[in-house]
């Protein structure tokens, strides 16, 4: 399967952490956990306030088997958007309603 991926963005702004975190999904989508998680930490190096961000990398860090890491990223995004989570479910973002979840099933790690 052939596919295009943009280049890293090299800049440092808020849109270059957001374009990097699509080219981490489109990684991630492809199976390129490394990839991704690189990608990843990048867009949470500029831009660390980035909920989004911090959960994909929990995320691919889960895939990886790696659940302490998994775990702190978890809770990371979770102390930038705690109010997210007492929202009502129809108001939350993508995603953040799976965040307790993965939270719960990684405390043992």
């Amino acid at each position: 399967m052939t596919s295009f991926l943009p280049p890293a963005p090299a800049g440092g702004s808020p849109a270059d952490a957001q374009a990097l975190n699509q080219r981490a999904i489109a990684r991630l989508v492809q199976g390129d956990l490394e990839g991704a998680l690189a990608d990843f930490c990048r867009c949470v190096e500029l831009a660390p306030g980035f909920a989004e961000a911090w959960n994909n990398s929990g995320l691919v860090r889960q895939r990886l088997g790696r659940l302490a890491e998994a775990r702190a990223d978890f809770d990371h995004a979770l102390t930038l958007r705690p109010t997210s989570l007492s929202a009502g479910a129809s108001s939350m973002p993508r995603g953040l309603t799976r965040w307790a979840a993965r939270c719960r099933c990684l405390a043992s790690a």
